[in-house]
Parts: C-alpha cells; structure tokens; sequence
C-alpha cells in the first residue's frame, strides 16, 4: 500500500467513526450511501474496527421481507475515552468521557502554591493516574485561563497563573503515552455547548462566559476560530461605558469589568464571596437592588452583543452564566440587544441562556475527540 492509499484510508476511517458517533446506528449500505463511498469500502473499514473492538454489530432487523436482513453498526460502549483538564489558580479540575461524550468521571485536586513546573509536574502525575485507569484514552484537552498559541500548545502569558511564556503542550507530550491538546479555558467551554446541540454543519455561533472574567469564542461548522493572533471572540474587552470602571487590562469600561461576578457581587455589597454562597440565604433575590444590579450588567451585555452581531452576523448566541437563571438579567440583555442591533440579522439571531459550571472540562475532552477525527 502506497503512502496516498495509506492516508486516503485513513481518512476514510476517521470518516466512518465520526459518522457512526453522531448517528448512533447505521447499516453498512447506508453508511455507504452517506459517506460516498463503495460498499466493499466501508465492509473493509466495519471489519477493522470490529475486529478492534471498537464497533460491534446488532441484531438484524427485518426488511419487510424485501432483502436481506438490515444489520445495524454501533460504536462500542467506552471504546474510547477523552480527558478533559482545567488548570486554576488553586486546583485542576479533570473529567473523563467517553466517545460519545457521556462523563465517566470527574473531581478535582488541589495545587496551591506551585510554580508552573511543578504544576506541570502535578498535571502530568494526574494525567498518569487516569490513564491507568482508562486504557482506551485518545488524548488529554487542558483549558488554561490564558493567551496561548493552540497550535504549538504554547502558554504565551497569564495574569491569573502568572505564567508567561510556557511550552505546556511540549512538556506534558514528552511525557505522556497520548497527545495533549491545550486550549484557552473559554474556546474549551464553547465547545461543549456545541456538542450539546449539535449545530448544523455550516451554522454560525458566539458564545460568552460570563463567571470570574469575561470571554468568548466564535464557532463555525463546530470548530472554533481563533483570528490571527488567537484572540477572536474576546468580548469581555469591547469597551461599553468610557465612564465605567478601570478593567484588569488597563482600559476603561470594558464590559468584563462592568458584569463579572465579581464586579456585581460588590455592587451588592457581597464582596469576596462565592456567587452561590452569596445567595445561599435568598435575601439578595428577595431585593429589589439584586434585579436592579443583574438589569444593568444584562443591559451592558445586550449592547455589546449587538455589537457582535452586527458585524459578524452568528446564526445563534449562547450565553453561559449563573445569571441566565433569573429574568432581570435575561429581559435586559433582550432589550439592550433589541436596542442597538440592527434589524434584519436581530431577527434572525436565536439566543440560548445557560449555565455550565463544568462546561471548560467536557469541552476540552470533546475538542479532543474531534481533533481525534481530523482527516
């Protein structure tokens, strides 16, 4: 076999788990018909991975009595499994999936204090532990709150870990048995929605988290675009009050210091405390001045998104944070979008309200999937 037959057939396995992962069941014919390809092609590919115990056949199912028997393919359950990392400032959170995305298991353990070789070190350690437990691990994804290059896995600076200028990609690959991805920790969480709702082929979508900071990523054909210096998305720097506070990158204004957690739990007088602690007792859902302050910050969000989508016209917008659960803050960020956004592509822009706390986690394991299934 030739090199381009070679990488042609490879090709056409990646294709074939890609297209049984998303469809669930299908027939040898009928993953013939999808792909393109020659029946004997696919019958070829279904015994490799079913001989590696990756994909396995059911039972036949009756044809109406017309043909043979239709024999439906299925991927194996836990025939391949993803680790998805989150480094922070006191802890790294880990889930596991499977090829499906199913959690097979997630927690987090504590390094407070490490320079980031040691960190890397404690990341590394981790990584050996899941991996003697999930022999079937196609790669590690590791959302870092940083500025980094994801093409080398280059760490170029961050303010929350002070690292600056770390080869992480480079370090744990010589060291671990599997590839390592590295991804910015909310490019990670825009992945996971992603999967969640299984956008069309060819449909566009921003995303925005909004929890300690602000950021956000815009996705096409379910892959994330970075921009030339991997800084697409960043809205939580558009500038939407020249008045407003001084923001963590020297501006003033800026949206991500006017609407972060933070931000808003000192406008409340919570200061300092967790956002679930800080509404544990219900008193600051029980004031006016908590709708007052949540209405203001979805007003500022509302305004900076139209910005987004009059210039970059997404077919859908999913917010991501605690305060999708209350109606102040929803009803305002409608309002100040309806405001200022122009009105053709307003009306055709779906908005999405969620919360996914562990969204950087299984975003990352499922980036590594698909980076799995590149041709």
């Amino acid at each position: 076999m030739n090199k381009g037959t070679a990488v042609l057939r490879q090709q056409n396995e990646k294709k074939a788990l890609r297209l049984l992962r998303t469809a669930g069941s299908l027939s040898r014919q009928e993953m013939a018909e999808r792909l393109g390809l020659s029946k004997n092609t696919v019958s070829v590919i279904v015994q490799k991975w079913i001989g590696s115990g990756i994909i396995r056949e059911g039972a036949p199912e009756d044809a109406g009595g017309v043909g043979r028997p239709r024999i439906p393919l299925q991927l194996v359950p836990g025939c391949f499994q993803a680790v998805g990392l989150v480094v922070g400032m006191s802890s790294i959170r880990y889930t596991v999936t499977d090829y499906g995305s199913l959690v097979l298991e997630e927690n987090r353990r504590s390094v407070q204090g490490l320079s980031p070789e040691d960190y890397i070190e404690e990341l590394v350690a981790l990584c050996r532990e899941l991996l003697e437990r999930y022999p079937n691990v196609i790669g590690i994804g590791v959302a870092v709150p940083a500025l980094l290059d994801p093409l080398t896995g280059r760490v170029l600076s961050s303010s929350h870990l002070e690292w600056k200028n770390i080869p992480l990609k480079e370090r744990m690959d010589s060291q671990l048995p599997v590839p390592v991805l590295v991804l910015n920790n909310v490019k990670a969480s825009a992945m996971a929605p992603v999967q969640a709702t299984r956008l069309e082929s060819g449909k566009s979508s921003f995303y925005m988290r909004i929890g300690e900071g602000v950021g956000g990523a815009i996705l096409l054909n379910g892959g994330l675009y970075y921009g030339e210096s991997w800084t697409a998305g960043e809205v939580g720097h558009l500038c939407v009050d020249r008045e407003g506070p001084r923001c963590s990158c020297g501006r003033k204004g800026c949206l991500e210091a006017l609407v972060c957690i933070p931000r808003v739990l000192e406008q409340l007088g919570h200061e300092g405390r967790e956002w679930s602690d800080a509404l544990g007792d219900g008193t600051m859902v029980a004031e006016g001045r908590f709708n007052r302050t949540l209405a203001e910050a979805g007003g500022h969000v509302g305004f900076a998104l139209s910005q987004v989508v009059n210039l970059l016209n997404p077919h859908s917008v999913t917010i991501d944070s605690p305060y999708g659960r209350y109606p102040a803050f929803c009803d305002a960020v409608r309002k100040g979008f309806e405001d200022q956004a122009l009105t053709v592509p307003a009306s055709q822009t779906g908005f999405t309200f969620t919360h996914l706390p562990n969204a950087s986690g299984t975003g990352a394991a499922y980036a590594v999937i698909l980076e799995y299934e590149k041709e």
